[in-house]
């Protein structure tokens, strides 16, 4: 449906002619209100503002058409207060000309989830009327008089013609016209002309469609009808309107809510509740004494000293001789002492990247972990360092003693259930197939809640941009400063002695 600012801006474009009448502009079939707003924000409001305000339709269109009888804007400013018109501020007025000139398609001020002002029906005869009555020939009035009498004769001699032929028509000499055109055959063309009379079009100077009256469209029944109407673009526009959906959304929403949290209602549940309800409100009215019911009064002694009165001595008996044999079977078996059985390492665990473009790999990680200190890889590979799938790095305290062993891996997809809950670090790389198989569904942002990341790149190389939208600490390294490495990676030490206090206090650290 065409929009008020559409509309004036098609007509303007296009050089077609906007007519004002009284309260209402008409753009050829639709007209609008002069108040109607249009979807343009006044100046200092944009979309997501609660309190929005629009230009009117008569404000703009006025804005238009004095744009050459008023080209600054004192002039326009004084001219529209002295009709008491709506005015367009200064810093709209530019790119509100331009928009509505056509030489910009659009324009950020535009509101696309405003409410659209519906057309108003309006009478055409009015314009009609105004406009310049065809040029007639002059005719001369006694010749137009006696033209009418002569047809007048003529049409009298011929009735006269037919009465004396004794010819007349009515519904009950209604016989067969022809041998082709029967009594049936009329009817079925009486009844198709009714339908075309029915069915056809109405004109402007038609006051009635067959026998019933046309209703009117200015009443005030239809423009209540019309005012009360809205129209929905978007889901927020729907869910904007007078009456109160919260007793029936709220329910939908906590069942969504509760199905995303892996919470089911269980039904069973429920029906224990009631069941468990009734007998509650029965036990309420006063009992009746009865010597034959004696089991509602002694409930609670029904099962005094433990006996089961459901089975029988034979039954016991062989029970009792079951449990001799079984505990015999047991002390026959050989026991495990607790200090043989294997125990969960509380050592944590530190994932490097296995790539070799990667600046800390299995080659260099002593290097960097246990010595703070930055060697490439391939240098550690040409030193003749072997590759080795895990390894041990012991952290020294200042005073030279040594601190828990913590384990280095390049390879996780063999870690168990019980070793996830000892990784506490990762080196990330930049790329997100790195965490393929990780549990947390490998998904790098639930990983990192879990686990602290980092990442080691050179001072003058930019960060990553995934590696920037993650929880990822950079560990910045000078390409030639090798004295400066220490200060740098010491940082690594300090975050994760605040992470192991935090989130894993269990872990030897």
């Amino acid at each position: 449906m065409a929009d008020p600012l559409s509309m004036l801006r098609d007509f303007n474009i296009t050089k077609r002619e906007i007519v004002e009448r009284d309260d209402l502009i008409i753009f050829g079939d639709i007209a609008f209100k002069k108040s109607a707003n249009t979807n343009y924000l006044v100046y200092g409001l944009n979309e997501q503002s609660e309190n929005k305000d629009y230009y009117t339709l008569g404000c703009l269109a006025y804005f238009l058409k004095t744009q050459k009888t008023h080209p600054t804007h004192p002039q326009y400013v004084r001219a529209a207060t002295s009709e008491h018109i709506p005015v367009v501020s200064r810093p709209d007025r530019a790119q509100l000309e331009q928009y509505l000139k056509g030489e910009i398609t659009t324009s950020d001020r535009i509101d696309r989830y405003a409410h659209v002002e519906l057309p108003v029906p309006f009478n055409k005869r009015p314009a009609e009327e105004d406009k310049p009555a065809t040029r007639k020939p002059r005719v001369d009035a006694e010749k137009s008089a006696r033209d009418r009498e002569q047809e007048r004769q003529q049409r009298a001699a011929k009735f006269d013609a037919q009465k004396e032929q004794g010819v007349t028509i009515s519904a009950g000499n209604i016989g067969k016209l022809s041998d082709t055109l029967t009594e049936d055959k009329l009817a079925i063309l009486r009844l198709k002309r009714r339908a075309q009379k029915r069915n056809a079009i109405r004109t402007d100077t038609d006051d009635t469609v067959g026998d019933l009256p046309v209703a009117d469209l200015e009443s005030d029944g239809l423009q209540e009808i019309l005012s009360r109407e809205r129209i929905g673009r978007t889901r927020a526009d729907v869910t904007k309107g007078t009456k109160d959906l919260s007793a029936r959304i709220g329910p939908i929403f906590a069942m969504i809510k509760a199905k995303e949290d892996g919470k089911k209602i269980d039904a069973q549940v429920k029906a224990q509740q009631s069941k468990a309800a009734i007998p509650a409100a029965k036990s309420s009215a006063p009992a009746v004494y009865s010597r034959y019911d004696q089991e509602q009064f002694n409930k609670d002694n029904v099962t005094d000293f433990g006996i089961n009165t459901m089975s029988s001595y034979r039954g016991a008996q062989s029970s009792k001789a079951d449990a001799a044999n079984k505990s015999a079977v047991d002390s026959t078996a050989p026991t495990t002492p607790d200090s043989q059985r294997k125990k969960a390492s509380p050592n944590p665990i530190i994932i490097v990247p296995s790539a070799p473009s990667s600046m800390i790999t299995m080659y260099n990680c002593v290097d960097i972990l246990q010595d703070n200190k930055f060697i490439e890889s391939d240098v550690k590979k040409k030193s003749g360092t072997k590759y080795e799938p895990s390894v041990y790095i012991q952290r020294k305290n200042q005073d030279g003693t040594v601190r828990a062993a913590i384990k280095v891996i390049d390879n996780p997809n063999f870690l168990s259930g019980d070793e996830w809950d000892r990784v506490v670090a990762v080196f990330v790389q930049g790329a997100a197939w790195q965490f393929k198989g990780w549990p947390w569904n490998g998904n790098p942002v639930e990983i990192f809640e879990k686990i602290k990341a980092f990442h080691i790149k050179f001072d003058e190389m930019p960060v990553e941009k995934t590696i920037a939208n993650w929880n990822v600490q950079v560990l910045s390294l000078s390409r030639t400063k090798r004295h400066l490495d220490r200060a740098s990676l010491l940082k690594f030490w300090e975050t994760m002695d605040k992470f192991m206090l935090k989130s894993k206090p269990s872990l030897r650290w």
